[in-house]
């Protein structure tokens, strides 16, 4: 099976950059953020899948909204580039349907194991749970990822579920 790195693109000046996710043979062994500028190394055999964001049917796409996905899209194809091998981009809605972010989380949590969710900070679990809570509460009426505030796990929980997806690991 080889090594799968998982990339959820991130652009935020003051953010961490894009999360990724590293399998080796099915297994995920690492988790944390690089930049697209970063010096990621070619690796290979390696096979790189990234979210590609898209725009949904009737969504605003004023106040640059439109921009900040091309720029998504761009920091996650450039770092997928950098490590060489198979490129392969994935819609959201291929890897997670439409489901509420924190509501995805737990079902990633629940498709990792005990070895793989002990790369990830110790009260992951819990901020899903209260993430989810928030959510709900309020009728999921925010975007997912509000509901976690500035904790920015949850992008490294998207890009397992997105390594997850493409390994056939059900999450």
């Amino acid at each position: 099976m080889g090594t799968v790195i998982a990339i959820d693109p991130g652009i935020a000046v003051r953010g961490p950059g894009c999360a990724v996710a590293t399998f080796r043979d099915g297994v995920l062994v690492g988790v944390g953020f690089l930049r697209p500028s970063s010096s990621a190394r070619h690796i290979v055999g390696v096979t790189t899948v990234y979210e590609i964001p898209i725009v949904r049917p009737r969504e605003d796409l004023s106040s640059g909204k439109a921009n900040t996905l091309i720029k998504l899209a761009a920091a996650g194809a450039e770092l997928a580039g950098r490590f060489g091998g198979c490129v392969v981009a994935v819609e959201p809605a291929a890897w997670k349907g439409s489901t509420p972010k924190p509501v995805s989380h737990s079902r990633i949590w629940s498709a990792l194991t005990d070895a793989e969710r002990i790369l990830f900070e110790p009260d992951t679990e819990r901020r899903i749970e209260l993430a989810k809570r928030a959510g709900g509460l309020a009728r999921w009426s925010k975007p997912g990822a509000t509901y976690y505030g500035t904790w920015a796990g949850h992008n490294l929980l998207d890009a397992a579920g997105i390594g997850l997806h493409f390994l056939g690991r059900k999450s």
